[in-house]
């Protein structure tokens, strides 16, 4: 027979984002369970509901991300990276806007890309194709990668998009201008 008192069990590989921030103590329990209820409603991300609820900051979900993905983020301290206008002419637009990539500098013959997500292998196996380039995937969040391709290829946000400024997140962002 089991005991009522529960032996803690090894941490999975697959946390989620939401577990990762709970455990690293970068937001409460009932905070990710508010997160979650916002996500139900509004769609995105979880770490985009958590950015603008205010729970946690750009950085730190940043860092969680990578942690989670094994993969690099955008640079600490690096709100736009301002890619040479040559770099942004490498993907196609019309995978950029299909797999919501940017891609921030080119080294040698490889090719460092933002992601919203880095494990979709598939995706990373068409850019290189497409390309004729290696693919180094970086991970961002969801409103950074939003607001990038915004400003630099003209595709739209939703509006439920924070705005991010000097990499902190702000109040909820109303029609792009």
């Amino acid at each position: 027979a089991r005991s009522a008192t529960t032996v803690a069990e090894p941490v999975p590989r697959s946390l989620t984002v939401g577990e990762r921030l709970v455990r690293c103590g970068a937001i409460t329990r009932e905070q990710l369970e508010e997160a979650l209820e916002a996500q139900a409603i509004f769609g995105g991300r979880i770490g985009t509901n958590l950015l603008e609820l205010g729970y946690v900051d750009e950085k730190t979900l940043n860092r969680v991300l990578s942690e989670k993905h094994h993969v690099p983020t955008l640079e600490e301290g690096v709100v736009d990276p301002a890619p040479d206008p040559g770099v942004l002419e490498l993907i196609p637009q019309d995978l950029v806007r299909k797999y919501r990539v940017f891609p921030v500098r080119l080294e040698n013959k490889r090719l460092h890309v933002l992601m919203e997500d880095p494990s979709l292998l598939a995706q990373i196996d068409e850019l290189s194709f497409r390309t004729g380039l290696i693919i180094q995937p970086c991970v961002a969040s969801e409103a950074r990668v939003a607001y990038l391709l915004e400003r630099y290829f003209k595709i739209r946000r939703d509006t439920r998009y924070v705005l991010l400024s000097k990499g902190v997140a702000g109040n909820p962002a109303g029609p792009p201008k």
